[in-house]
């Protein structure tokens, strides 16, 4: 595959993916207020959805296979895709400021879903 094919595919798998996040974000917050939901959470919420997604990711690698069968692996990749997304916008909108966290904690909030998805084990705080 050349790079400018790359890139081809990589633009087409966007789009979809703004679909797919378009139709589940009318399930999830509403028209006027499409963070409604996130905000509820914030960063904190955000990397709980990501962690999960990962965990679910790497499980299908040690196993090759998920026990819900009606969700496979593009969809998970999907949707860790269009999280990342969103974490993006929750750091970067004005309406969303006061969300904005420093490096350093966002360091401390990845080493803790680093640790909860390697040990297994949620560490309470």
């Amino acid at each position: 595959m050349t790079r400018q094919d790359l890139i081809i595919k990589i633009s087409e798998l966007m789009v979809e993916d703004v679909e797919l996040m378009k139709k589940k974000n009318s399930d999830y917050s509403s028209e006027e207020d499409a963070l409604s939901n996130l905000k509820e959470f914030g960063f904190m919420g955000m990397a709980s959805k990501i962690g999960d997604k990962y965990c679910r990711f790497k499980n299908w690698v040690k196993t090759g296979k998920y026990e819900v069968s009606d969700e496979g692996i593009l969809d998970t990749l999907r949707d860790l895709g269009n999280f990342c997304y969103l974490a993006r916008v929750m750091l970067s909108d004005e309406e969303v400021k006061h969300y904005k966290i420093s490096d350093e904690d966002g360091a401390a909030i990845a080493k803790k879903v680093w640790d909860w998805s390697h040990s297994g084990k949620p560490e309470r705080t």
